[in-house]
């Protein structure tokens, strides 16, 4: 069994690179690229259930204050700014600040700012701060304290005083709200069909993250349900020695030594911090083999809606930086094929699945 691995700079992947076959390649009407699986990995891996994976999902939906709070965010990114001077600040407003932030008397320097922003009132730095800066105005300094949350690392849990000096600020005047506004920036005739289009998009979207977490809660369990018998070290021993070779090109970027970037970067030895590699590559390897074993076993394919579905999505989310010949130039036809692949088992892993809806759990 040969497992191909290969990086490009935009996708670092594995890829376990089976022969193609273009079925019906001068056929239009076939639709369908097949992989055809050769490899038999009982050797590797045992897997386990797949089928019937207990999900649970929960019901979409869009409120009124929801699609409310969205249309007012796209009228204020068409809003215009304007200054604000000796006007006290209030919700909705952008304060420009400097702060000393300070523990227990001591200042904590990587929290401090010398010019930071964020709208007041919606709890971006804490609600004590939003209360402590409604009123000021330019030139004032406001003091409040704040519990620091997990994101915070070493500092979550800790009560620390802010001092915020008011540097400045703007507000955003609004748009007027009207057929003709809707015409001018979205194409929409009226509001009533604005409104709906945002509607509709509010709701894929979330039917979309919908089958993100439910395909995460599926494939987390398969895998969790597959026995790896042996890892294919050469596969494995290629990917640890891409990622060494990856941190010594960034350290060289940065005109540093390896160990010294290391330490300075992540605080390890290399031998603490390449220790990780093995691990990441063996999870790796491991998710490749279960997409490929249950493909094989399902004789799951391709087809050509799927793939360029695909390469539709590549481009628009690199901003059509690239375009369909430059994508499978650049990368590969199989490792692009072995990509969408991964969709389709993941895909069929839900479709076959046990659903139960949470409301009922609920009740």
């Amino acid at each position: 069994m040969k497992l191909t691995h290969k990086i490009t700079a935009v996708i670092a992947v594995l890829a376990l690179v089976l022969p193609v076959l273009l079925t019906g390649c001068n056929d239009d009407s076939a639709d369908t690229l097949y992989y055809e699986y050769n490899y038999d990995l009982s050797e590797y891996i045992t897997l386990g259930e797949y089928k019937g994976i207990s999900l649970v999902e929960s019901e979409i939906e869009v409120t009124e204050e929801e699609l409310e709070m969205q249309i007012q965010s796209m009228l204020t990114s068409q809003g215009q700014s304007q200054n604000i001077h000796d006007k006290p600040l209030e919700i909705g407003d952008t304060v420009i600040f400097r702060s000393n932030v300070t523990l227990d008397g001591e200042v904590i320097e990587e929290l401090c700012e010398e010019s930071g922003t964020f709208m007041v009132g919606y709890g971006n730095y804490g609600e004590e701060i939003d209360e402590a800066l409604i009123g000021a105005v330019q030139g004032d300094t406001v003091y409040a304290k704040r519990t620091l949350d997990e994101l915070y690392g070493e500092y979550a849990g800790k009560t620390v005083d802010y001092e915020i000096y008011v540097l400045g600020g703007y507000t955003i005047l609004l748009p007027n709200y009207t057929d003709a506004f809707v015409k001018a920036y979205y194409g929409y005739d009226t509001i009533e069909q604005f409104e709906a289009s945002v509607y509709d998009q509010m709701y894929e979207f979330r039917q979309e993250n919908h089958m993100r977490n439910l395909v995460n809660q599926a494939w987390t369990t398969v895998l969790e349900n597959t026995t790896v018998i042996a890892y294919p070290e050469q596969e494995v021993d290629e990917i640890v020695a891409y990622n060494v070779e990856n941190a010594k090109m960034n350290a060289a970027a940065a005109n540093m030594e390896y160990e010294n970037y290391v330490s300075a970067v992540f605080g390890q030895t290399v031998e603490e911090y390449e220790s990780s590699f093995e691990e990441e590559a063996k999870a790796t390897v491991k998710e490749d083999m279960v997409i490929y074993a249950i493909a094989r076993a399902e004789n799951l394919s391709v087809s050509k809606e799927k793939y360029e579905e695909y390469l539709a999505r590549f481009i628009e989310q690199y901003d059509d930086f690239m375009y369909t010949h430059e994508v499978e130039n650049t990368f590969g036809k199989d490792l692009l094929m072995s990509r969408v692949l991964r969709e389709v088992v993941k895909e069929y892993i839900v479709e076959v699945a046990e659903i139960t809806d949470a409301n009922t759990i609920a009740e």
